[in-house]
């Protein structure tokens, strides 16, 4: 057995395959790196589908002419076509980026049950043991739930789910496979896990019981919408054979065989009807193109038309906002004359204050040069009186110093007169 596993898990759209694959990988297997997002009312516990994958078998359906929910068979020799080549080297551009080092990983869209041999061929390039679990539910319950997701009629869902169960068979022959039945899914999940397990050849990384609240979040019974009593219809149609011995090969390896034989019945049906269901469907497509074509033309009149109103009431308020702008700038025009008229007369005014000013500083500066003049001549006058009061004092002083000798010679002389009047001069000096 090889060191690296993958379990690729095949089924119908809308039969447990999300459920399956985030219980697989709860057990320890890995999904990759980038997964699709949940859709609110259509899968909210998650899809649980690497979205690069998605991407990588939708343009390689898309350039073969085919889609997701196409129900002619693949185009012949489709697996050597250049589209598949490309598609192959996407592939291993894949498993070396997200599955490179991981010793267990599983990978799930309905769409392998159409593409499962690009699959084989790459994975056997990396030596890689592959392992399918194919998810089985009732023709009918798909067809109830595709019906109430995207309208879809019975009839259309259940040649789908036909055409998906038995090329899931085919592309698997002689790889292990195990049958998982939706219902016990949601019975008995665990049960299931370890029958895959043992019909696989498997060890879970994870233990069952390590996880069983996680699990029980999102496998629910109350959640399940669409519930059938079986058999469905008469056993004599082929949807219904086919999923009776699906169910059967659960437990019975020679249930395999039937399948084969009920596929290579469909396989003959086709050769007879496949070229009408082509023509139609290459019609219906027509008829589509038209009325996507016509659609989009009657869409685009409308947003025609639409713009066209918007353009109206656009012209109608610019109208309206032309005038009150032609208002508000006739207002604003009245403003700035008057503005104007103001600073004229502001201007004016300034300008006679300014030449009232000069005028005026003229005339102080002549002011004072008078006064500076007679400043100056006060101030020399001021001299010449200071010098003339300092010679009309020095005069005086002399004056006076000259009468007061004068008086005390005269007073001397008259003391000397008396002496000598009174005797002589030792008399005078023995009085003394």
């Amino acid at each position: 057995m090889s060191e690296r596993q993958a379990i690729l898990v095949l089924g119908m759209h809308r039969s447990g395959t999300s459920a399956l694959t985030r219980v697989l990988n709860l057990l320890g297997a890995e999904l990759g790196s980038r997964l699709m997002p949940a859709v609110s009312g259509n899968n909210e516990n998650g899809f649980w589908e690497n979205q690069d994958a998605v991407d990588i078998h939708e343009a390689l359906l898309t350039e073969l002419g085919r889609n997701w929910h196409d129900i002619r068979e693949m185009p012949a020799g489709w697996a050597a076509s250049e589209a598949a080549a490309r598609a192959r080297a996407a592939i291993r551009r894949l498993v070396s980026d997200d599955f490179a080092a991981a010793p267990l990983w599983a990978l799930k869209d309905p769409r392998l049950c159409r593409l499962v041999p690009l699959w084989l061929d790459v994975l056997g390039e990396y030596g890689i043991g592959v392992r399918f679990v194919i998810v089985l539910r009732s023709p009918d319950e798909v067809a109830a739930s595709l019906q109430a997701r995207d309208g879809w009629s019975r009839a259309v869902s259940r040649l789908l789910w036909l055409q998906h169960m038995r090329e899931a068979e085919q592309a698997t022959r002689g790889h292990p496979r195990c049958v998982v039945h939706f219902d016990e899914l949601i019975e008995n999940w665990s049960g299931v896990a370890g029958r895959i397990a043992r019909e696989l050849g498997l060890a879970w990384p994870v233990q069952p019981a390590s996880v069983a609240a996680q699990i029980a979040t999102f496998i629910d019974p109350r959640a399940r919408h669409h519930s059938y009593a079986r058999p469905l219809q008469d056993a004599a149609e082929l949807p219904e054979q086919l999923y009776a011995a699906f169910e059967r090969a659960r437990t019975e390896a020679s249930a395999w065989d039937e399948i084969a034989q009920l596929g290579a019945a469909y396989e003959q049906a086709v050769a007879v009807f496949g070229p009408c269901v082509s023509e139609l469907t290459a019609q219906v497509r027509s008829v589509d193109e038209l009325r996507h074509y016509f659609e989009a033309l009657h869409t685009s009149e409308l947003e025609q038309l639409q713009q066209a109103r918007q353009s109206l009431a656009l012209q109608d308020g610019l109208g309206a906002v032309t005038a009150a702008l032609g208002e508000m700038t006739a207002h604003q025009q009245r403003r700035d004359a008057e503005t104007h008229g103001g600073m004229a007369q502001l201007a004016a005014a300034l300008q006679q204050q300014q030449q009232g000013l000069a005028a005026l500083a003229e005339q102080m500066q002549g002011q004072l040069a008078v006064l500076a003049d007679e400043q100056a001549r006060w101030q020399q006058q001021l001299i010449q009186r200071d010098e003339a009061i300092r010679r009309e004092i020095a005069g005086s002083v002399m004056q006076i110093d000259l009468q007061a000798l004068g008086d005390a010679v005269g007073a001397l002389a008259q003391q000397i007169s008396a002496q000598q009047t009174r005797g002589p001069w030792r008399r005078w000096w023995g009085g003394r």
